[in-house]
């Protein structure tokens, strides 16, 4: 089974359905939701927290990411370290 449809108790279909889009040549693209400041994060990232709210049941492509992490997690450490403040969250400049 798939792990966050595990984690949700949902059948494969339907999570897939709720998680996940065709994109290009992908045909398991997890689904993002909007975010002020990167414009598009993904879903199961808690913007208050900057979290992720399903680690129990993290898909396999968060799980193999290089470090065990979201690339967004990283980000958002390496910004912290550099600012050298546990609370700072990253802007960016639109156009």
């Amino acid at each position: 089974m798939w792990r966050p449809a595990d984690h949700f108790e949902l059948s494969f279909d339907t999570a897939r359905t709720i998680f996940i889009k065709i994109d290009g040549e992908e045909h398991f693209a997890m689904r993002c939701k909007a975010e002020t400041h990167f414009a598009r994060i993904c879903r199961f990232l808690d913007t208050d927290q900057r979290r992720c709210t399903i680690y129990a049941g993290l898909p396999s492509v968060c799980r193999t990411f290089p470090g065990g992490r979201c690339g967004y997690c990283d980000f958002l450490a390496s910004e912290r370290n550099m600012q050298g403040d546990s609370e700072h969250i990253a802007t960016r400049w639109r156009a």
